[in-house]
């Protein structure tokens, strides 16, 4: 009886713990409340499996909880009783992976294998999953089967159940095997008849002398074939041995030319040193290390010499090279630039002394005085128009009374004053007319005195500032004469320096060119002995080859060639012999398989 099942995070359930009394239990609850998750839930805990996982309609990792909030793993705990004892099957699911566990009172029985804990769960339980999905667990929307199977198939169903159909199975197998037993037994009859009138079993002794026969030939083949073996071997021994001599002799005629021809050359080559070092004959090979010895010496000491030279001539380099620099410097920067300020001060002289600055302020000063007459006059007299036309324009709207003087006015006087103000007032506009163009003129010249001023200001500031530029200027002058003779000097000491190094040089190229030749002396009566002992190796070596040739002097090339022909012929023979061995025993083994089926159908026959 199950007593109490556990779920964590399966499917709905986050939390959940049901605990079941005897009798009838229920479940009551609207649809996706979880009611037939418990039932999978206990399906599961018990065989590791239910209905929806078997047929993969679900995965291990949909059953662990995913809402409100996604878990890492489920577990469900079932417990039941048996026989007295408190059983609890634990099932856990992580990571796409199930483990399990079985207790029985408390105590761990098996794990954490599924298979295992499921095994020992069937044994307590009597039944595997199947028996338990037909027999007590229904699965949901299946409570009707039975009423839905149709009537023919109703039986067929229980005996699944019951798990009965296996003896059916049986009693269908037995009636095979009967079956076919009897039919082996009348193959068997119908052989036995078979050979019984075959004729095969009177040849058995013919077949039996004919092997004997096939023997005894094959024996006198294979003992005419190892004696041909044998003379075949013996011969292959003698023409190995000749083939040996035939070597021999060619290898000492090859070495016999070839080093005829190394002592032709190397004699030749001895003779050319011997020219090529006449010139040193009288002088050993150890007079001549020693001239190398004192060479080396020589060297070094002119080597160390050109060296001190050559760094006594770069310190004079030195010395000077900040005397050129102050040259070029002087030559390419200062006296062009301070020839160009020359002349510039010769021109700002020779102006100044065209015009000088006093005499453009007094003919400055005269001109703005000229303007001021002007501008004055002008004005007064355009005070006069303005009076003027405005006398004219009060008389032309005056009475009988002047309005400047106050007295009598008739019209001949108003005319005749009016007259006479115009008169005044054209001569008064061809004044200014006049006046204008002067005082513009006058303007434009004291602009250009008023720059003819600033500029000679300018100049005579500048003028300041030039005056030590001849000082300067002879200053450079004197410093690159004196600079200039140093460099001559130098001039001069560089060539001394340059010849010296130039001997030294030339005399450590004749060292080294003695010393070279010296060497090269060495060397070539080094190569001179070498060779001598090289002809000496040559005469003895050619010496041996003579000895050599007498001991194989016996070798014919016809006893060769007809050993080899021999040979071929031992070798024919011997194919012709294994290919008459090789029918021979074909014959023989179909013969002996002949044999052998006849012993065997006899067998069959005693047999049978």
């Amino acid at each position: 009886m199950i007593t109490k099942v556990k779920l964590k995070n399966w499917r709905s359930h986050a939390d959940t713990e049901l605990n079941f009394s005897e009798g009838t239990n229920c479940f009551v609850g609207p649809m996706g409340s979880g009611k037939t998750s418990v039932m999978d839930a206990i399906c599961f805990a018990l065989f590791g499996t239910f209905l929806q996982l078997q047929q993969k309609k679900l995965k291990l990792t949909d059953i662990i909880m995913k809402k409100p909030t996604k878990k890492d793993k489920s577990e469900v705990t079932v417990f039941f009783n048996t026989n007295g004892d408190e059983w609890g099957v634990s099932r856990t699911i992580e990571n796409g992976k199930s483990t399990a566990e079985l207790r029985r009172n408390g105590e761990l029985i098996e794990g954490p294998q599924t298979t295992r804990v499921t095994e020992v769960v069937e044994k307590i339980l009597k039944m595997d999953y199947d028996l338990f999905t037909r027999a007590v667990y229904s699965q949901q929307n299946q409570l009707d089967m039975f009423l839905t199977i149709p009537k023919g198939q109703r039986m067929k169903k229980i005996d699944e159940l019951l798990a009965i159909e296996k003896f059916e199975k049986a009693r269908n197998t037995t009636r095979s095997v009967i079956n076919k037993c009897s039919s082996t037994i009348k193959e068997k009859e119908r052989i036995i008849e078979s050979m019984s009138a075959d004729d095969t079993f009177n040849k058995l002794e013919g077949i039996k002398r004919e092997i004997d026969d096939l023997k005894k030939r094959e024996f006198e083949l294979n003992d005419k074939l190892g004696r041909i073996l044998d003379k075949k071997e013996r011969m292959m021994k003698d023409i190995s041995m000749l083939k040996e001599q035939q070597e021999t002799l060619q290898k000492i005629n090859e070495d016999d030319k070839k080093f005829k021809a190394l002592l032709e050359v190397t004699i030749n080559d001895l003779e050319k040193i011997k020219e090529e070092i006449a010139g040193f004959a009288e002088l050993t090979t150890e007079d001549l290390k020693l001239e190398m010895k004192n060479k080396d010496e020589e060297i070094r000491k002119a080597s160390i010499s050109l060296e001190e030279e050559i760094i006594n001539f770069e310190e004079l380099k030195k010395e000077y090279a900040q005397d050129d620099v102050k040259i070029r410097m002087i030559e390419e920067d200062r006296v062009p630039k301070l020839t160009k300020q020359l002349k510039e001060l010769e021109e700002i002289e020779e102006r100044l002394k065209k015009e000088p600055l006093k005499k453009i302020e007094k003919e400055l000063s005269h001109e703005k005085n000229e303007l001021e007459k002007k501008q004055t006059e002008l004005q007064t007299i355009a005070v006069k128009l303005s009076e003027l036309e405005k006398s004219n324009e009060e008389l032309k709207t005056a009475g009988s009374t002047c309005p400047v003087c106050t007295t009598k006015l008739t019209p001949a006087k108003k005319k005749c004053l009016i007259e006479n103000n115009k008169a005044k007032i054209k001569e008064f506009k061809t004044t200014i007319a006049s006046l204008q163009p002067e005082i513009m003129k006058i303007r434009k010249l004291i602009e250009e005195l008023q720059g003819k001023t600033n500029e000679t200001k300018i100049m005579e500031t500048k003028l300041d500032e030039l005056k030590d530029i001849k000082k300067e200027f002879k200053l450079n002058s004197d410093e690159l004469k004196t600079l200039k003779a140093k460099l001559r000097v130098f001039e001069n000491q560089k060539k001394m320096f340059e010849k010296n190094i130039k001997l030294i040089e030339d005399e450590l190229k004749n060292l080294k060119e003695r010393q070279d030749t010296v060497r090269d002396i060495i060397k070539k009566q080094e190569e001179a002995e070498t060779k001598i002992k090289r002809i000496k190796e040559y005469e003895e070596y050619l010496s041996f080859l003579g000895v050599e040739r007498e001991k194989v002097s016996s070798f014919s090339p016809s006893i060769l060639q007809e050993l080899e022909m021999e040979y071929q012929t031992s070798l024919r023979i011997e194919a012709e012999i294994k290919t008459h061995i090789s029918n021979l025993f074909s014959l023989k083994t179909e013969k002996q398989r002949l044999k052998e089926e006849i012993e065997s159908k006899l067998k069959v026959l005693d047999k049978y």
